[in-house]
Parts: structure tokens; sequence; C-alpha cells
């Protein structure tokens, strides 16, 4: 099973423009994964789901391969 980092994957799915306002967000609380917050640096693992507040919306994703 591959792991990536969440900021990464938070791009690369074009939830978010850059890495660095993935980033941003990440740092500032917005983003969890599982019931955990997370920081930048933290993988994300398929069957995972990411928690995402964005531009007043709570978004939900599964971590899928």
């Amino acid at each position: 099973m591959e792991k990536v980092r969440i900021d990464k994957w938070l791009w690369s799915v074009r939830i978010f423009k850059s890495r660095t306002l993935a980033t941003d967000a990440i740092k500032s609380g917005k983003v969890r994964i599982g019931e955990a917050n997370t920081k930048p640096s933290d993988n994300v693992a398929v069957g995972q789901v990411v928690y995402v507040k964005k531009e007043g919306f709570n978004l939900e994703f599964l971590v899928k391969n």
C-alpha cells in the first residue's frame, strides 16, 4: 500500500490549486485525516477518509487508488 504526503495528495486531486494553499489549509486546522488533525508531512493511505473545510463547505473524501 503506497502512502503519499497529505499536502501533495490534496494538490494532486485538485482540491487546492497549489501545494502552498493545501499546506496553509492544513496548518490552519481545516484538514483532518479520520478524526485526527494533521500536519503537511503526514501520510495518507488508501482507505482513509480526509475531511476538508473549504469556502464554507465541509467536504469528505475517501482515498482510493
